[in-house]
Parts: structure tokens; C-alpha cells; sequence
């Protein structure tokens, strides 16, 4: 009974971050603006449009159960503090800049795709919230959580590049808005990193 509630603790950790950040996350995202385009940085017009990486840029989800699963419960507060800096931070960018990317140029009959282009806009580009929380993920398996290998550590990491690099491959992301989300979160990061620990 008693492992059962921890348990249940436990989903509820889960589930939280997704209505405290994801949904200020939708609102800004739909509030009508007029939005700027970034200039490509040459050559990026060559990097393919590749549909079933949506499914790589998904899986973000599936390391958050994983690390919300995993981690050691005192770590919980700072993962929260850290992802709501992280979130303020690009949400005030968000309104302050408002950016988009002209997805409509790549369109693909990806069931995932179209689901998830049929709530989420062409908003909210820069820097890509989506870099940052991968970012955030493998910085807390890394340091939060107690029984990990060596090579586990690796493949999250590995994991973590590959759902920031499917954030040019669908086409929802330009490389400047990946260049500003490393910048930007791997400094407030560095900063949190002791409280990871």
C-alpha cells in the first residue's frame, strides 16, 4: 500500500511540470502578434525536411517520464525551479521577440506531425524551448539520479543531441533558435547544476 501511494506521488511529479509550463507555454503560443522571420544562415536551406523525425523530436516526452521516474526525490524542488527560469525566461523572449518559422513550406502526412502542428503553431521559435528541455533532462539524469551506468549517461546524452538536431530536420526550429537555446540554458544550467546533485 505504501510503495502503491509513492507510486502515485510519483505520476503526479510527472504529470506536474506538464500543466505548470506547458500550458503557459500553448497561451503564449496562440496569442495573435505579428511575428518576425529569422534570416537562414547559409546552407541551411539544404538540410532535409525528414517527417518521421518527429517522432525522435517527440520522444522528449518519454525522457521526461524517464528522468521524473528516476530521480532522487530532494532533487524534485530544483528540477522545478530550474525548468520554471528556463521557461519564464523563453516565454518573455517569446513576447518581447515574437519569431515563427514558415512551416506551412513543409507539410507531410506524418500522423504525429499532423497532430501535433494542429496544436502547436509556427510561434514561439526563438531560442527553441525545445533545445532547453532536453538540455535540462540529461543534466538531471546525470546528476540526479543515484543507480545509472557510465553508458547509460552516454545514450541519454546521445538521446538528448538527437531530439535538438530533430528540431531542424521537421523543420520547426532554425539553427539560430538552437544556437540562442544552448547559449542561453546551458548558462542558467551551469548555475544549477550544484542543487542537481
Amino acid at each position: 500500500m505504501e510503495k502503491m501511494i509513492i507510486q502515485s506521488k510519483r505520476w503526479v511529479l510527472m504529470l506536474a511540470p506538464l500543466v505548470v509550463f506547458y500550458i503557459p507555454y500553448l497561451i503564449v503560443n496562440h496569442i495573435h502578434v505579428v511575428h518576425q522571420k529569422i534570416p537562414l544562415i547559409p546552407g541551411e536551406d539544404q538540410i532535409p525536411f525528414i517527417p518521421w523525425t518527429i517522432i525522435v523530436y517527440l520522444s522528449v516526452f518519454l525522457q521526461g517520464i524517464i528522468v521524473f521516474w528516476k530521480v532522487q526525490k530532494y532533487v524534485f524542488p530544483n528540477i522545478f525551479k530550474l525548468m520554471g527560469l528556463i521557461v519564464l525566461m523563453h516565454l518573455l523572449i517569446f513576447l518581447l521577440f515574437p519569431t515563427e518559422y514558415p512551416r506551412e513550406c513543409y507539410q507531410s502526412n506524418n500522423i504525429f506531425m499532423v497532430i501535433f502542428r494542429s496544436v502547436d503553431t509556427h510561434a514561439n521559435c526563438f531560442p527553441s524551448l525545445h533545445v532547453a528541455v532536453p538540455l535540462v533532462f540529461g543534466v538531471c539524469y546525470q546528476y540526479g539520479v543515484r543507480y545509472k551506468t557510465k553508458i547509460s549517461v552516454v545514450i541519454f546524452w546521445c538521446w538528448s543531441v538527437a531530439i535538438i538536431v530533430s528540431t531542424i530536420t521537421t523543420k520547426q526550429h532554425y539553427i539560430w533558435d538552437v544556437v540562442a537555446a544552448c547559449v542561453l540554458d546551458i548558462l542558467i544550467i551551469f548555475l544549477f547544476r550544484k542543487k542537481l546533485k
